[in-house]
């Protein structure tokens, strides 16, 4: 060939491409594809949970299309579409398992951490969200700067088998009739402080006033909503009326530090400050899960809640720090949502179980209501959970319930 003419060339069949097929198909990549942005891939994932989405080829297949495409002359756009789309559906698999991985391994952490009987388990099956990333999980209050959590009580009952009758358990020693039945149910009414056996008390560690204390008991499910309120707390068992289900917890603060918070979560749209003022209107001290707190940061608001909140009371007999728990207020089914009221009022009231808005205590740094209540204000930007938005000071409430109150503050 390097002896012939010009002309002499033109009539010899040309000689083979020196590129291999892998340089063909890095050539294709570099001239016609790049990498998809996690919108792009997001897209996508809906369309394949809807089935909308097209077929994965053999990878033989792609490799052959890539390779054709590269030494075009001409290039088709659909069929260049075609190709890049099977590449982001591949790309899409990879994010996927990626997104997996990372949430059992939250899930993993958060169990060892939780250290309850029951496991919790981390669940998407609705988008590309991967685990949170501000919160650090915790299983009990954390006491923010200046702050002491008192864990000495002063007290505790001589009762050897405490019971329903018993005179001098805690709950009466307190001034209040018993809070649970023989079965660890809740028998009170909401606005009803609980006052379970500390480690003063001269009875076993199985007496019936003591459940918050032994722990979550049953499988919660921590995961992605697919109504646009982010993430969500299910039942992954059934839950029957009365039973404690989880503990509210959060870094623990004065009044005074969650006013500054307060406002720069409102400047931020979001924020879970929740006033522990059953004890004093000029409540001392708020609890802020926005960065500290377990699963209970992730439960939902519904103006038709499953549980109630309630103020327990065991080796802190502090008045102004109780626990807050959450107890289920009917029969929960396994696969249902839990949700409590964000603006439910620890008082008694005839109108609770209508839940009436004429209870509620309105949002943080707004004026109070004259009635004792823990209150939390738990604003969550749209954009990123999906819970209510603000405009012009109100809070519009997305729960979906019949008697949905519509604003939420």
């Amino acid at each position: 060939r390097k002896e012939s003419s010009g002309a002499e060339k033109r009539l010899l069949p040309l000689p083979p491409d020196p590129r291999t097929n892998a340089d063909l198909r890095e050539q294709f990549l570099s001239l016609y594809y790049t990498k998809p942005s996690i919108q792009t891939l997001e897209k996508l994932y809906q369309l394949k949970r809807n089935n909308k989405a097209p077929k994965l080829l053999a990878e033989t297949a792609l490799n052959k299309e890539m390779e054709t495409l590269a030494t075009a002359k001409k290039v088709n756009e659909k069929r260049l579409e075609v190709i890049r789309t099977q590449l982001n559906l591949r790309e899409l698999n990879k994010y996927k398992l990626k997104q997996e991985a990372e949430l059992k391994n939250w899930e993993e952490r958060i169990n060892l951490i939780d250290k309850d009987e029951a496991h919790v388990s981390v669940i998407n099956e609705v988008d590309l969200e991967g685990p949170p990333t501000i919160m650090e999980y915790i299983n009990t209050y954390k006491a923010g700067e200046g702050i002491t959590i008192p864990e000495d009580p002063p007290l505790g009952c001589e009762c050897q088998n405490c019971s329903l009758m018993s005179s001098n358990c805690c709950n009466r020693i307190a001034g209040f009739e018993p809070a649970y039945s023989a079965y660890g149910k809740l028998r009170v009414d909401i606005g009803h402080p609980i006052y379970e056996c500390n480690k003063r008390c001269q009875c076993p560690l199985t007496c019936k006033n003591r459940v918050v204390q032994k722990g979550r008991s049953v499988k919660l499910g921590i995961y992605r909503t697919d109504n646009g309120c982010g993430w969500g707390v299910k039942a992954l068992e059934r839950i029957t009326k009365g039973s404690f289900v989880v503990q509210y917890v959060g870094e623990v603060i004065t009044s005074e530090e969650a006013e500054k918070r307060g406002k720069k979560y409102d400047a931020d749209g979001r924020t879970y400050l929740f006033d522990l003022d059953f004890n004093d209107d000029d409540n001392l001290y708020t609890v802020d899960a926005a960065f500290f707190g377990n699963l209970s940061h992730f439960i939902n608001h519904s103006c038709d809640p499953n549980l109630s909140i309630f103020n327990v009371y065991i080796n802190c007999l502090d008045p102004n720090l109780p626990q807050l728990c959450l107890f289920a207020r009917r029969d929960i089914r396994k696969g249902e949502q839990i949700t409590f009221d964000y603006c439910q009022s620890t008082q008694n009231s005839e109108n609770e179980d209508d839940n009436q808005s004429t209870d509620l205590t309105p949002l943080k740094g707004k004026k109070k209501t004259t009635e004792k209540s823990a209150k939390t204000s738990r604003v969550q930007t749209p954009a990123k959970d999906g819970i209510p938005w603000s405009s012009a000071n109100k809070t519009e409430c997305r729960c979906g319930a019949k008697n949905c109150r519509k604003e939420l503050f």
